[in-house]
């Protein structure tokens, strides 16, 4: 947690608070005995609200040093200060949801961060993050074998119905149960699709990201209709494949529920968790 932060709480906050963790349960108890705060569900903001939220500066604060714990955790990079990068600049209008959990009981409640996401719209697929991770040789095989689907995702870009998701993180250390973990992305799932599924019911909206083949494939297994649209080691050096994918999310969502698969059935109650438990700041 940065020391201007930190500053910003000592006239309010016991002398002890010393981590964005801290900071995060110290604000969440402060407003609770003013209002009732909920913790369970998903928090969302955008950048902007940084400056101005007290609770969003702290939640982007914890979300951040999640991300660099994980980026270096899955050796994406060896040593780092921040992971912050474009889409963490205000104009760049991403939305941030938070996934919280609450580990404690009674007076000595305290949350944790589950896991976190962030989506960002953008004007083309080529101006887009995750298109920057693939190698060239991946963007020639989308280009010219996936041009009809590329062309899809460029026409929702141009109407503004096309969402980057980038930076879906959790805690790796094991302070957090693979089920909770899996149960918090769906909470996200379906918080970013409340607020990103705004348009006509003809017009879908498409979130579109690159990812491992482990969660590829979690997300085929937990009933989340995912369209590949390239896989392939990215760097020589890459022990596994990378896969630049896309959802439909109003026909993704759809799928999901009409299936009777059991495993899809509890998928689909954890995104409608999400989709009804989503809190703007």
């Amino acid at each position: 947690m940065s020391e201007k932060l930190i500053e910003g709480y000592n006239e309010q906050s016991p002398p002890h608070i010393a981590s964005a963790s801290e900071a995060l349960n110290y604000e969440l108890s402060r407003q609770n005995a003013e209002r009732y705060t909920p913790t369970l569900g998903v928090y969302k903001f955008e950048r902007d609200e940084v400056a101005s939220n007290q609770l969003a500066q702290l939640l982007y604060a914890n979300y951040l040093q999640l991300r660099r714990e994980f980026v270096i955790g899955m050796r994406w990079f060896n040593s780092r200060e921040d992971d912050t990068d474009e889409y963490d600049n205000i104009d760049a209008q991403t939305r941030y949801f938070i996934k919280l959990a609450q580990e404690k009981a009674g007076l000595d409640a305290e949350v944790k961060m589950t896991c976190g996401m962030r989506l960002t719209p953008v004007d083309a697929v080529e101006h887009s993050l995750s298109w920057s991770m693939l190698n060239e040789s991946m963007k020639i095989t989308v280009q010219k074998e996936q041009a009809d689907s590329l062309q899809i995702l460029q026409t929702a870009a141009e109407e503004g119905r096309l969402w980057d998701q980038t930076r879906l993180v959790h805690p790796l250390d094991g302070s957090v149960s693979s089920r909770e973990i899996i149960e918090g992305m769906m909470y996200l799932m379906g918080a970013g699709i409340s607020e990103t599924n705004h348009t006509e019911a003809d017009e879908s909206t498409y979130w579109f990201f690159t990812t491992t083949t482990k969660m590829k494939d979690l997300l085929t297994k937990l009933g989340i209709q995912t369209h590949v649209l390239v896989s392939g080691r990215i760097d020589v050096h890459d022990n596994d494949e990378s896969h630049f994918c896309y959802v439909n999310t109003p026909e993704a969502l759809t799928t999901l529920q009409q299936s009777t698969n059991p495993v899809h059935q509890r998928t689909t109650k954890w995104v409608e968790s999400g989709l009804e438990n989503s809190y703007a700041l």
